[in-house]
């Protein structure tokens, strides 16, 4: 997953012009479940001069053609950083699902909490914490 994620943020010019500005952080998902609607593994890349922030999971890879996606930077300060996307997908079962996802990476412990709402009507919040392990991307 880290080797095709990185592959892909940098073949889409993501890491182009300011690589030393650009973090890839790979984040072990604790515990998260094979049939969690949040990954074991999650891996997201911040480029702290355009601010830019894309995210890759096995969700995101199944039901965004198997692309990364762009978040949208909630909030970021000397403690931490939130970040938040949407995956839209067809259930196995052919029914439509919005999922709304939140994430906040904490700087001194490296430790990454994500939230997903599901859309539609559906009522239930999901949460895990992860540990992550922070690299500055090169092309």
């Amino acid at each position: 997953m880290k080797r095709f994620a990185l592959g892909l943020v940098a073949a889409l010019g993501f890491a182009t012009g300011a690589q030393a500005a650009t973090v890839g952080y790979l984040c072990d998902m604790k515990n998260s479940g094979k049939r969690s609607w949040i990954a074991q593994e999650i891996f997201f890349a911040h480029n702290q001069k355009t601010d830019e922030i894309i995210v890759s999971d096995v969700v995101i890879l199944s039901f965004n053609n198997k692309k990364p996606m762009v978040a949208e930077k909630v909030k970021e300060n000397a403690k931490r950083l939130t970040f938040k996307w949407r995956v839209d997908g067809v259930s196995s079962s052919g029914q439509r699902a919005k999922l709304f996802y939140r994430g906040t990476y904490v700087k001194a412990t490296k430790k990454l909490s994500v939230s997903m709402s599901p859309g539609g009507g559906y009522e239930g919040r999901f949460n895990q914490l992860g540990s992550c392990k922070a690299s500055a991307l090169k092309k």
